[in-house]
């Protein structure tokens, strides 16, 4: 039998949260270390003047905060990924990368490898109006120890998507 109730209580709430319809974008990963993995998926979106572009589909797993964090994005909106100081590695799951610099890397690994991990940078675009070109950097030495802390939780991940690989190929 259906509940009918459709009154709710402050005690009610506990059981659910309301959708919003923010999240996360690659405004939020500016400057910060990523490890990326392809999920195998992709697809391709139409731009607001109907021009088509692809995007793959990530686990994008954030490393660290970013040289400058203020918990706000580049353009004073507030940043919708987590501190990484404050609450740890803040994991991504389908997480859509369109953005050529990136898409153009991860879109062609292989699912279950190793992640892809670098910092995520912008530049203006040499073409007036058009879009920030965005792109993933070469880890430095000190990325390269960051990530090093991470490495247990990067073979985990690792196998997880193995896993999701394999038993997709018998469906």
């Amino acid at each position: 039998m259906t509940d009918t109730n459709t009154t709710t209580s402050a005690g009610d709430e506990e059981f659910f949260d309301s959708a919003t319809s923010e999240f996360p974008a690659k405004e939020d990963l500016k400057d910060r270390l990523v490890a990326i993995w392809n999920t195998g998926k992709h697809g391709t979106r139409k731009s607001d003047s109907g021009t088509e572009y692809p995007y793959v589909e990530t686990l994008t797993l954030v490393l660290d905060d970013g040289p400058t964090w203020s918990g706000t994005r580049p353009d004073g909106d507030p940043n919708l990924v987590p501190s990484v100081a404050e609450s740890g590695p803040q994991r991504l799951d389908d997480f859509q990368w369109s953005a050529t610099g990136i898409y153009s890397r991860a879109s062609k690994r292989k699912v279950g490898d190793k992640p892809m991990i670098g910092r995520i940078n912008s530049k203006k675009n040499a073409k007036k109006g058009f879009s920030d070109a965005w792109s993933i950097a070469e880890m430095t030495e000190d990325d390269k120890v960051t990530a090093r802390k991470y490495v247990g939780l990067f073979r985990e991940i690792s196998a997880e998507m193995q896993s999701k690989a394999d038993s997709a190929a018998f469906e």
